[in-house]
């Protein structure tokens, strides 16, 4: 409601490791929608060449996806560099020292 959405339909993903079926599926046919809601951005694929994929195509089409928990929205080039830099940081973090 912050973004003035109107909620159409519930997409779940399945419980498999690395599986973005449904977002893919989703993203293939966004004539219709205006965009996806999803609940964080860490639902996105890890990897970055795949996740990279799936947000140019949101990006190219004109649409845009929204990340419920941390409040953010890709719908731009800029946006996207913003969210691969979060992931770089996740991806960072286990690899930092520890407090001893």
């Amino acid at each position: 409601s912050k973004n003035s959405l109107h909620y159409l339909l519930s997409a779940s993903e399945y419980k498999m490791k690395d599986s973005f079926l449904i977002l893919k599926g989703i993203v293939s046919n966004m004539r219709d929608i205006d965009g996806v809601v999803a609940y964080s951005v860490f639902q996105l694929p890890s990897n970055n060449s795949y996740r990279n994929e799936i947000l140019n195509k949101i990006v190219k089409k004109g649409k845009t996806i929204f990340f419920a928990v941390e409040q953010m929205k890709v719908s731009n080039k800029k946006e996207i560099r913003h969210i691969n830099s979060i992931w770089k940081i996740k991806k960072t973090l286990p690899s930092c020292l520890k407090e001893i």
